[in-house]
């Protein structure tokens, strides 16, 4: 949880999330909402696209208050993490093809303006 665990791939080599409570290095600073985004639509924290592994796009408001809970309650860790290192390839992947989802126009939160836009869009009765 703490990490900086390197990650290589052709395009990139990277490291892990601070996922521990620490303000400084860690998840510390960022809102419930905030890490809700960034588990559900791979949005950071500056609204940027994050290379999502996993997605976890599925999960109910439930879990992720769960994980979110769990999250707070683990010991703060201070652990500098080394940015990501990108090549040319991963350059031109982040920059052009890796965007996050609509945010703006999809995602509000985990409120409930965002559930009754999100039943909307599935349940559109006319």
């Amino acid at each position: 949880m703490v990490g900086g665990n390197p990650l290589e791939t052709p395009f990139a080599t990277f490291y892990t999330p601070n996922i521990t409570p620490d303000e400084e290095t860690g998840i510390g600073n960022f809102t419930d909402e905030q890490l809700a985004r960034a588990i559900r639509h791979n949005i950071n924290h500056n609204s940027r696209a994050m290379v999502g592994f996993m997605t976890f796009n599925g999960m109910s408001d439930e879990d992720i208050s769960a994980v979110i809970s769990y999250l707070r309650s683990t010991p703060p860790i201070r652990n500098v993490v080394p940015e990501h290192e990108y090549n040319i390839v991963g350059k031109v992947l982040v920059r052009f093809l890796i965007k996050p989802v609509s945010a703006k126009a999809f995602y509000n939160g985990t409120t409930i303006a965002y559930q009754i836009h999100n039943s909307n869009l599935h349940y559109d009765v006319r």
